[in-house]
């Protein structure tokens, strides 16, 4: 048995230490610096990730990304000659991209884009000084604490404390509490205390205006409410829109009524004493020689309190009038001015009666020469002559009604 001398044991060990630094280091030693190594690439319509395939091939390296941030379905154009790959792959991909290296790998990332701020201010048109207390932003504001001035967003704004001032964002609005502006704008010569938003408003309590493109809502509103749909728990002014809900100082009422032109007639008005919307629908059965009369409308009313049980209400109506079996394309139109006397029988049920003022516009003759004017102008009832107005026709008439209020 040969016996190693110490020289020879030394020699050994060095060389197994040798070989294994040579196999540890041999790929940070191959990869060196990746971004710097020259290739040679043409590429003509070639999708995206053929073309990464083959530079990865020529330039000796892998990639390691996500797959989700490229377009599979790109195709490029490019010829690079005698150029590093770091330029190659910027003449690829441009700015969008990053490239990272780690060993023998090119790390690629999407570069995330900066999110887009406006911060500016508002100065009066008049003096041209810069106002004070007012925020300006783009897309989305949020203060937890009380903002005292003017809130501005393109999308968003939300306090979660009391707000004295104006508050403006493109859809959304929300505040606990809403009083106006000690930075006020003005217009004219009034002041305007706003909470305004293209699609949503919230508050706890508003002191002057509330104005979105579909809904408003807020516990306690003095001033106005301005928007498709408004709700508000108790209200002291007006609310301005298509359906509109208040608990206290609201108005929402349905009426079953009766005219001399539509004998039966359903609607439904919500708002405020002060103001009203009003959605109609009437019918008139056939009978005799006389086909079925409909018609569908929209107004607006007001209603006037004596005291707890008498008042005086004020609707004006516009209606389309169509009959049985008839082309109902053409416009027939009946405006109608309609004040009744109101008075409570018990708890929400009233009964109302009252004269009308009416007027009945033909849009043209019809070419099957049906008449709708025998149809719709009483004949017994008083009326006005228009000169010079055929297609006009006014009289007086007389409504009354039973109403539910809510």
């Amino acid at each position: 048995m040969q016996v190693l001398t110490p020289f020879a044991t030394r020699s050994i060990q060095s060389g197994i230490l040798a070989l294994f630094l040579h196999f540890y280091f041999l790929p940070s030693l191959q990869a060196g610096d990746v971004l710097t190594r020259p290739i040679n690439v043409s590429f003509y319509q070639t999708p995206i990730k053929e073309a990464m395939a083959q530079i990865a091939q020529k330039g000796g390296f892998e990639w390691s990304y996500n797959a989700n941030i490229l377009d599979a379905n790109k195709k490029v154009t490019l010829i690079s000659k005698n150029k590093t790959i770091s330029e190659t792959l910027h003449a690829l991909f441009g700015t969008e991209y990053t490239f990272k290296q780690s060993g023998n790998y090119l790390i690629l990332k999407k570069v995330k884009k900066p999110q887009e701020r406006m911060i500016g201010y508002i100065s009066d048109p008049k003096t041209g000084q810069k106002l004070s207390n007012v925020t300006v932003y783009d897309f989305y504001n949020e203060v937890r604490g009380n903002v005292t001035g003017v809130q501005l967003s393109g999308f968003y704004n939300r306090i979660g404390g009391t707000l004295r001032g104006v508050q403006a964002a493109g859809f959304i609005n929300m505040a606990k509490d809403a009083k106006g502006a000690s930075a006020q704008i003005t217009i004219d010569s009034g002041t305007m205390r706003v909470q305004s938003a293209g699609l949503f408003n919230d508050a706890d309590t508003i002191q002057g205006a509330q104005i979105a493109g579909l809904y408003n809502h807020a516990r306690k509103v003095k001033g106005v409410q301005i928007g498709l749909i408004n709700w508000a728990r108790e209200i002291d002014g007006m609310q301005i829109g298509l359906l509109n809900f208040s608990k206290k100082g609201g108005y929402v009422t349905l009426e079953l009524s009766g005219n001399e032109v539509t004998w039966s007639n359903l609607a439904f008005k919500s708002g405020t004493r002060h103001l009203y919307t009003i959605f109609t629908a009437g019918y008139t059965p056939a009978y005799e020689d006389r086909k079925f009369l409909w018609s569908y409308g929209a107004g607006i009313g007001a209603l006037a309190r004596f005291n707890d049980r008498c008042g005086m209400s004020f609707d004006l109506i516009h209606r389309q009038i169509n009959v049985e079996g008839r082309n109902n394309l053409t416009f027939h139109g009946w405006a109608q001015f309609a004040p009744a006397f109101d008075v409570r029988i018990a708890g929400g049920l009233h009964v109302a009666l009252g004269l009308s003022a009416n007027v009945y516009i033909e849009e043209k003759a019809r070419p099957d020469g049906f008449d709708y004017k025998p149809l719709v102008v009483p004949a017994n009832f008083p009326s006005i002559k228009i000169p010079d107005a055929p297609r006009l026709s006014s009289w007086v008439g007389g409504n009354v009604a039973l109403r539910y209020q809510f």
